[in-house]
């Protein structure tokens, strides 16, 4: 009898499967960036998906030069608040707290009351021997329609470029003015992105489904099972291992993809307004975004990106990554129709 061979059902490297321990995406690090001090990440909402019609400029693909349409995931950011800066150094336990300074502004204490706890005294003072920098940023859901929530998601950002001192000035002159700063201040069109998010949760479900193993077939359907594996291992040891696929919590993870190119920024509503993204002769009229469009600006990333839409958490942590010498408009010549939610209208909440 032949002997048949395949690789496991399923992927242990995304172990244990459980429930995300937090909605807001997390980055545990950051890459080095050159040029003047910036902020290197920025949170979003996902709104999304169309398709763009862009130039093929991938120098390796048979197709290079020529039209080709792309899946894009339409992100609204609205504009985001720094509200404090924290320093670190390092030390054998790795990277270390020592200082925090946070913004003397009651309306931010009165934002974030639900969240955390501000300090009275707005912290203490920053030593002169620091080796990072990050700044305390927030959310601002009142400025994105549908989303059914009004507490800020707080996260904390790295500092880069430039020298340890600038990027120290930088973070406190950003928290003395207000904090406040947009997605086009960290991002332009044509860059990659590291995208962080939590999944669409699906609660329990069985090992066909949450780890793709294959329904029994023949004889060991007619027995009655026929969604469940054929045996959870052998006698001895006598324990389950962890490689089994079992049945259990899928959906809600948070995962990170990498190398997410950043196609378009601006509102979609716009879009069709514009010249270079205008339909081109000889198509047929296409469906515009919800009436009145997005409230807030956003990248258009290619290909699908995980999590609900409108769900009320921040899908989309971007992490800004080196630049890649593309160009500024990414050769967008034409955006598809927007396939959102619902249509909705920035006046009504």
């Amino acid at each position: 009898m032949p002997q048949s061979n395949r690789p496991r059902k399923g992927s242990l490297a995304f172990g244990p499967r459980s429930r995300a321990a937090d909605e807001t995406p997390r980055f545990n690090t950051w890459p080095d960036a050159d040029g003047q001090p910036t902020l290197q990440g920025f949170a979003g909402y996902k709104a999304g998906m169309s398709h763009v019609v862009m130039i093929d400029d991938r120098a390796d693909s048979p197709r290079e030069g020529m039209e080709h349409t792309v899946p894009v995931t339409i992100v609204e950011t609205p504009p985001m608040r720094a509200v404090a800066l924290r320093a670190y150094e390092n030390t054998s336990y790795g990277l270390t707290p020592v200082s925090e300074v946070w913004a003397d502004a009651e309306d931010i204490r009165d934002e974030l009351d639900r969240t955390l706890d501000v300090p009275e005294n707005g912290g203490g003072a920053v030593p002169d021997d620091v080796d990072e920098v990050r700044v305390i940023t927030h959310t601002v859901p009142d400025a994105v329609d549908a989303v059914p929530k009004t507490t800020p998601d707080v996260m904390e950002t790295r500092v880069g470029g430039g020298s340890v001192d600038e990027r120290l000035e930088f973070a406190r002159e950003l928290v003395a003015e207000g904090g406040e700063h947009t997605m086009t201040d960290v991002f332009r069109d044509g860059e990659y992105a590291d995208v962080a998010g939590v999944t669409k949760g699906k609660g329990l479900q069985g090992p066909v489904k949450r780890w793709g193993v294959q329904k029994r077939k023949g004889k060991h359907y007619r027995q009655g099972w026929r969604r469940r594996i054929g045996n959870l291992g052998p006698w001895n040891p006598s324990r389950v291992r962890s490689t089994v696929p079992q049945q259990g919590q899928t959906g809600y993870h948070q995962r990170t993809e990498l190398n997410k190119r950043i196609v378009a920024t601006g509102n979609p509503s716009r879009v069709h307004d514009n010249e270079r993204y205008s339909t081109r002769p000889g198509r047929r009229a296409r469906r515009r975004p919800p009436d009145g469009g997005l409230r807030g600006d956003g990248p258009t990333g290619p290909h699908p990106q995980g999590g609900a839409r409108r769900s009320g958490q921040p899908k989309a942590g971007l992490r800004r990554r080196p630049a890649c010498g593309l160009p500024d408009d990414g050769g967008v010549l034409w955006l598809g129709a927007w396939h959102g939610s619902r249509a909705t209208d920035p006046g009504a909440r």
